[in-house]
């Protein structure tokens, strides 16, 4: 499937995915402790390794590490001296180098998917929030409820909805917690909120139909409730 061709959902999916792979795959950003002075010349050329390119880095590297295969062949490896440290000591720390700079490009990288992801996002939420402002003031309440409002459910768990609420509704906003038996258990994943709701409207007697909900035997519900507390976390 083209780009083109995909939804917005289709995009956020992928844009997730990208994300989680590259999240468990970037590893820790290594501390650039060098053992050498960082300046080193070389065939007429100064290089800093702390400024040099990473082609300019790999370039180098390959070309020191045929002088290391040849000072071996030849059993100089304490005698040859490069700008005051050994061809060993250089290439391991342009290999550090290099280390440090694929994980800064990985990282990037990593962020620029994240903000896609978002822009992405705010703009299906904010389409969203549009219709809830246009119910609001169908109803005369726009912009005039005191306690704001309360995001629930899975999409409560996205780090900007509650600005974006709080934004385009006009109205104090904050996220619900999920709390059971007077607050002694609270619910992190809020996406639970939706299947705790359905188990207490099934608690309450005729409050299905006054929902448009058809009325189903007590059994069911017990059965469902059950079925849910194994996935309780």
């Amino acid at each position: 499937m083209s780009e083109k061709q995909m939804t917005n959902d289709d995009k956020i999916m992928l844009l997730k995915s990208q994300i989680e792979d590259r999240e468990k795959n970037l590893k820790v950003k290594k501390k650039f402790t060098p053992e050498t002075n960082c300046s080193l010349e070389f065939e007429g050329v100064r290089y800093n390794l702390h400024a040099s390119q990473k082609d300019q880095l790999t370039n180098l590297l390959i070309r020191l590490t045929m002088y290391e295969m040849a000072v071996e062949k030849l059993g100089l490896e304490n005698e040859y001296i490069i700008s005051g440290y050994s061809v060993g000591q250089w290439i391991k720390d342009i290999k550090l180098r290099l280390e440090i700079i694929k994980y800064e490009e990985e990282d990037r990288n990593l962020k620029d998917l994240k903000k896609k992801l978002e822009e992405i996002i705010s703009a299906r939420l904010g389409d969203i929030f549009e219709l809830i402002e246009v119910h609001l003031k169908k109803i005369g309440k726009s912009g005039v409820l005191p306690a704001g409002i309360i995001v629930t459910g899975g999409s409560s768990s996205l780090g900007l909805i509650e600005d974006l609420a709080r934004t385009y509704l006009r109205l104090p906003s904050r996220i619900a917690s999920l709390e059971i038996g007077n607050g002694k258990f609270q619910i992190k994943d809020s996406s639970w909120s939706v299947a705790y709701g359905l188990c207490i409207i099934s608690s309450i007697p005729d409050e299905e139909e006054r929902l448009g909900l058809k009325k189903h035997s007590k059994n069911i519900f017990k059965s469902i409730l059950q079925t849910l507390k194994h996935f309780l976390p």
